[in-house]
């Protein structure tokens, strides 16, 4: 997942700010070598390694404030004025989702509540030092329940497309069969790992292992590509580590999980 991709790039000594595993300091390496870092193609990647380079010297200046951001309780919340910089033209609370592998973040009005994307969130959650909080309005559990409410929904329509639809098998022969291409296979760039790591992803596609939105990113970002190492490049940032780590779907790990709420904040109008 993005939260845990940006700390497990941050090195050897490091964990996962929610439950975590050790860090391989030579993702960091790749991606600050990377043709994207280095060209700039890639808008949102360098994005994200804005967050990074916020967490990384958390990490390495304010250690005491890493160590609380690591022990944060579950459930926590917060509440704070709008800004013009938020772009919320009402108030609103923002609620961030987990059920077994699956991330998801939803912001609710009085009106509605909808899911929003990674880089939304971290925008919107972005503060300095000097943001003050503020006292949560009383209509708070409202809202989060109408999170609560798009959170089952979207789960439900979730399963219920991995269970009757062709779609998502559909984008997982089509990433296999860009990594069964003559142009993978007769690559003689890739090292050992390399290998290895292209072979378990086939087997993991062939498997049903993949959860149809993860299969959706990879497709989407590799689809036009002829180059394999940027086609490696983008099957690694999409497919979190953890997917080989059981050989149970991740259909079935979510399914078997209970929905937690991580944090919460109020944007008051």
């Amino acid at each position: 997942t993005k939260i845990n991709y940006f700390i497990e790039m941050l090195g050897n000594d490091a964990k996962l700010l929610t439950d975590g595993e050790e860090i391989k300091s030579f993702e960091l390496f790749n991606k600050l070598t990377s043709k994207e870092f280095i060209t700039g193609e890639d808008q949102q990647e360098e994005s994200e390694l804005k967050y990074l380079n916020i967490i990384k010297k958390i990490r390495d200046e304010e250690s005491e404030l890493f160590s609380k951001i690591k022990t944060l309780p579950k459930k926590a919340r917060t509440g704070r004025k709008i800004t013009k910089t938020k772009n919320l033209q009402n108030s609103a609370l923002l609620t961030y989702f987990r059920k077994g592998r699956l991330e998801k973040f939803f912001i609710s009005t009085e009106i509605h509540s909808q899911e929003i994307d990674f880089m939304t969130t971290a925008r919107l959650l972005e503060a300095n030092p000097e943001t003050r909080r503020s006292v949560i309005p009383n209509n708070y559990y409202d809202l989060l329940k109408k999170n609560k409410v798009a959170i089952i929904q979207s789960l439900e329509e979730e399963e219920l497309v991995e269970e009757t639809s062709n779609r998502g098998r559909t984008n997982s022969s089509r990433v296999l069969k860009i990594l069964k291409s003559k142009e993978m296979r007769r690559f003689n760039g890739f090292t050992e790992l390399d290998e290895e790591y292209i072979k378990k992803v086939k087997k993991l596609l062939e498997d049903g292992a993949i959860p149809k939105s993860a299969v959706k990113r990879i497709f989407k970002e590799i689809k036009d590509s002829q180059n394999p190492f940027h086609i490696l490049s983008g099957v690694k940032r999409n497919l979190p580590n953890e997917f080989f780590k059981s050989t149970q779907t991740a259909g079935d790990l979510s399914r078997e999980s209970a929905e937690e709420i991580i944090l919460t904040e109020y944007f008051i109008k």
